[in-house]
């Protein structure tokens, strides 16, 4: 069964419901595009989880400064996350030309 977004919203730190909500919309609307959700099995919960909070985290959130010698620099939150890619890969539509 799909998550809610009080459930995403309870595993991601400092997130509300109200926040949350266009980015779970975002998430899901992805993840139906990319994967046969019918029937949703857990792996895509799991991935649903991670889109959002990697969406929650990637919000030009930095996550410091990066001292690389004789300049500085920001670092931010990866776009891509390689465990989406294997949880949802045995879900996913392949197009056949």
């Amino acid at each position: 069964m799909r998550p809610t977004v009080a459930e995403v919203a309870a595993r991601i730190l400092g997130a509300d419901e109200t926040a949350l909500l266009p980015l779970y919309e975002a998430a899901w609307a992805q993840q139906c595009h990319y994967c046969c959700v019918d029937p949703y099995h857990p792996d895509l919960a799991e991935a649903l989880h991670r889109r959002v909070a990697n969406l929650w985290a990637s919000k030009a959130h930095t996550l410091g400064v990066l001292d690389t010698g004789n300049d500085f620099g920001v670092q931010y939150v990866p776009r891509y996350d390689p465990m989406v890619e294997a949880l949802e890969g045995p879900h996913r539509r392949i197009p056949v030309a």
